[in-house]
């Protein structure tokens, strides 16, 4: 080792100086003296003075010995290799000791050869006993003077042999925790450091067909039986399982239980809109929970007045479901009301959303528009459209009539939330003007006029019979356009083929025939070809 350790003397009467040096064994020395005084050091002596001290047993062992086994069947021994400045000789080794903690054992032990090696496995142990360990100090003179720490370690971990048993469900709490007891797992089947139990779950799905959703494990200490699981979701089945566990296995599984979450509180009303439609109307709409938790019943509803008017009594309500919409019709003018919104289900009411909303003073709603639409001859239907600006009125009516007779007829009164009516036993063929009225009480606004004819009952019928017998005739036109495209690509085919079979082999013609040439044709052919007549031909 290259490394210089500084020994200081101080300045003394005498004329030459000495110090007592604390060396290490088999170890090679040099030395150099440096003179320092207040304004610093100087440089060392040009003669250097060499040292080797001979070989001694080892003063120490190894630190940080652990034993611990990686596979159900060996026990690994760890220590800390040991600084070549103690090895103190040659041939520097360890010595590994280990017996087994119970009585009568004995002590085995062996050598390491490589000074630098940290850990040694020792094969073909049984699984998960208590050991005693050493790791000794070596070498060529001997094993160290001192004593070795003893440590003490487990051979490896293997699967737990038995499961929990009786598993049950000892409570319900709530819709979505359960309370689970079992009796405790007898610990000479653990096999491994008893760490505790797991609860481990999975959802039940039904459909075409069951699927099982794994939850996360709750883990239970060794020393508990019972524990409250709180993971599940209201009005879904479950199946639990528990078993215990050891520092690297899961035992097997005990009795499985299955159980079904009772409904729960629902979570928040969405999406909440309230209106002051008029002086004493408060209209409230939203949509159901995102989580019912359960079969939703309907929805509680409370308006109370602001801190201003603190005197005035909280009203609550309550609407079935489907609804999800409510007029309140009882609420003071220009009052500030608190509109709270719950659902309820058969676990319980769930958290209230809130909006504040302001009714109008005493004045006359906005103006109106209407949107006409004619349904017969002799019906129209009227839209009302309130005001977006202005108060809207909490019912509407119409008045009507027709043009140049002077007799206005008017249509009940419709209140909100309504804002359709169809106007009936109109005359047909004729003119008529239309004002639709926006109402608040006993204050009214009236709308712009709009005009409109209704439609004579022949010419009506005659426009329908005209459309139906357009559509008629583009069925014909299609239907004869198709049969014409259907004749053309025959006559074609028909064509082709035709012209393909006059085309044969003459060859294979004039085998057919043979050589009867008895007919006419042939004969003038062989007259015209050799100049001899039908005499000359012998037959």
């Amino acid at each position: 080792l290259r490394a210089f350790h500084v020994k200081t003397e101080k300045k003394t009467s005498q004329e030459t100086f000495e110090a007592i040096v604390n060396l290490s064994p088999w170890v090679n020395y040099t030395f150099r003296v440096i003179a320092v005084n207040r304004r610093g050091a100087g440089l060392p002596g040009y003669k250097r003075a060499m040292c080797n001290t001979p070989p001694s047993y080892p003063y120490t062992n190894p630190e940080k010995v652990s034993a611990a086994g990686d596979q159900p069947d060996n026990l690994v021994i760890y220590w800390e290799p040991m600084d070549k400045m103690d090895w103190n000789g040659d041939r520097f080794r360890y010595l590994v000791r280990y017996k087994l903690d119970e009585p009568g054992a004995q002590w085995e032990e062996f050598e390491v050869e490589d000074p630098l090696q940290n850990s040694v496995t020792i094969r073909d142990q049984p699984t998960f006993r208590k050991y005693l360990v050493q790791v000794v100090a070596l070498n060529a003179i001997g094993r160290s003077l001192m004593e070795p720490q003893t440590a003490i370690g487990y051979s490896g971990e293997d699967v737990p042999l038995k499961a929990p048993k009786s598993l049950k469900i000892a409570e319900i709490v709530n819709s979505t925790a359960v309370r689970l007891q079992w009796e405790h797992v007898d610990m000479s089947a653990i096999r491994g450091h008893f760490q505790g139990y797991k609860i481990q779950s999975w959802l039940i799905l039904t459909g075409y067909q069951q699927v099982t959703e794994r939850l996360k494990d709750v883990l239970v200490p060794a020393n508990s039986n019972t524990v409250l699981v709180d993971l599940y979701e209201p009005m879904n089945t479950y199946e639990a399982v528990v078993v215990a566990y050891n520092g690297k296995f899961d035992g097997p599984p005990g009795e499985v239980v299955y159980f079904t979450m009772p409904e729960g509180a629902p979570s928040a009303v969405r999406d909440l809109t309230v209106k002051s439609l008029g002086s004493s109307v408060i209209s409230s709409k939203w949509n159901e929970p995102a989580e019912p938790r359960g079969r939703l019943r309907g929805y509680y509803l409370s308006f109370s007045a602001s801190e201003n008017n603190s005197d005035d009594k909280e009203e609550e309500t309550w609407v079935p479901y489907p609804r999800s919409s409510h007029l309140f019709e009882s609420a003071k003018a220009d009052t500030a009301y608190i509109v709270s919104v719950w659902a309820e289900t058969g676990g319980g009411e769930g958290a209230k959303t809130s909006m504040m909303v302001k009714t109008w003073g005493y004045e006359n709603p906005g103006k109106p528009e209407m949107k006409l639409n004619l349904l017969s001859s002799s019906d129209v239907e009227v839209t009302w459209i309130p005001s977006e600006i202005g108060l809207p009125g909490t019912a509407f009516m119409v008045n009507y009539s027709m043009i140049g007779s002077g007799i206005w007829q008017t249509s009940d009164l419709v209140p909100i939330p309504e804002n359709r009516l169809i106007i009936k036993q109109l005359k047909p063929n004729f003119d008529y003007t239309a004002v639709l009225i926006a109402s608040d009480g006993d204050r009214y606004t009236e709308s712009d006029p709009q005009f409109f004819r209704t439609v004579n009952t022949t010419i009506l019928g005659q426009v329908v019979t005209i459309e139906k017998s357009l559509t008629g005739i583009a069925w014909f036109i299609a239907v004869v356009s198709a049969g014409t495209v259907a004749v053309v690509v025959i006559l074609v085919l028909y064509v082709f083929y035709r012209n393909r079979g006059g085309k044969y082999s003459v060859k294979k013609k004039e085998i057919e025939r043979g050589t009867n040439l008895n007919r006419d044709e042939e004969r003038c052919f062989m007259e015209y070809q050799y100049g001899c007549g039908s005499s000359d031909i012998t037959t």
